[in-house]
């Protein structure tokens, strides 16, 4: 988008962050991922993960080794939360692309005049275009919104998704993982400034203490 246009950074710094924080969420689907085929060497898992080559195609994988894996009824409650998570994810991950893969074009939001398009300090933002009148049938479902309103609202969304599947991991560490594979716990009796310390940098080094029910992101559908 070349331009000598004067433009807002905001939108391209949000668009950053979603992408950023996407990247996250992929992160942790593939560590969900290490966890359920911890029989297999990490870099095998690996291989067998990046086989399948987009985000969509790997959470299918994991579905699949998950119904399988967990198939225990003391697993329930974990294998639900996997299923409920992706359908989550996959719903975000339309919002997601709808971002990354726009046409863009300058706009000024509010009540335009002449003089503000001929006045070179005038600060432009950016919005996602209907595009070409053959691709109305696909069109965008940000066009013609505001990114400045639109994006943290899905910003959020992707880092509860985060925060949610962290919680999945806690809990395939300690409830399904083999102990021998784990390292052991942070004591309850070690000094409480220390044990916080430990907990801050490694999350999964005390069992977790609370139920795993997955809260559904309920995922927005612009008009």
């Amino acid at each position: 988008m070349k331009t000598n246009l004067k433009t807002s950074d905001r939108p391209f710094t949000l668009i950053g962050r979603m992408v950023v924080a996407w990247n996250e969420t992929e992160l942790v689907w593939f560590l969900i991922f290490t966890l359920l085929v911890h029989h297999l060497p990490r870099a095998v898992a690996e291989a067998i993960f990046k086989r399948s080559g987009t985000g969509g195609a790997q959470r299918e994988l994991i579905e699949g080794v998950a119904s399988e894996s967990l198939a225990a009824a003391e697993f329930t409650l974990l294998l639900t939360a996997i299923k409920l998570a992706i359908a989550d994810t996959n719903a975000l991950a339309g919002e997601r692309n709808a971002i990354v893969h726009a046409d863009y074009a300058h706009v000024l939001h509010g009540d335009v005049n002449l003089a503000q398009l001929s006045d070179p300090n005038t600060e432009f933002s950016i919005a996602i275009s209907s595009g070409a009148a053959w691709r109305k049938k696909m069109a965008n479902i940000f066009a013609g919104k505001t990114l400045e309103t639109e994006l943290p609202k899905l910003l959020k969304d992707i880092q509860q998704l985060i925060s949610q599947l962290d919680q999945i991991r806690h809990h395939l560490y300690w409830r399904y993982l083999p102990e021998r594979l784990r390292g052991p716990p942070v004591p309850a009796i070690m000094d409480a400034n220390v044990r916080r310390i430990i907990m801050a940098s490694d999350p999964l080094s005390v069992p977790p203490n609370y139920d795993l029910v997955w809260q559904r992101l309920r995922p927005r559908n612009p008009a």
